[in-house]
């Protein structure tokens, strides 16, 4: 068997992705209403018949969720695609919960990028 959970946080924030061609409507500065999942598995339940407690996800996840809200994510990354931002708090986060299992960003409803444990 083989278990996922998944934590859901969001936080606002602008960016601008210069690198797109002139009249791109993206390369403006912008905002959205993100949404970042984490993912955490396992092939077996903890003692206390989890994956891992949803505390223990928000310990690791909230501070970095908390400095991206109502931030310039320029100035934190140099790519602040949602593709570079899933890997980017990917590799931050990875550290800490160690069963992670993938990471997605969402920027719209419509559109999100997800980064998998290799």
């Amino acid at each position: 068997m083989r278990w996922e959970i998944k934590r859901v946080y969001t936080f606002e924030a602008a960016h601008s992705l210069p690198q797109l061609p002139e009249g791109h409507k993206c390369r403006n500065h912008h905002g959205h209403s993100y949404t970042l999942t984490v993912c955490v598995g396992a092939n077996r339940l903890n003692p206390d018949r989890m994956v891992v407690d949803f505390v223990e996800i928000d310990e690791v996840v909230r501070p970095l969720v908390d400095g991206l809200d109502h931030s310039n994510l320029n100035d934190r990354f140099k790519y602040p695609t949602s593709e570079y931002l899933a890997l980017s708090i990917y590799n931050e986060i990875k550290p800490g919960l160690r069963m992670l299992e993938w990471v997605e960003v969402s920027e719209t409803n419509r559109s999100s990028a997800r980064v998998f444990c290799d």
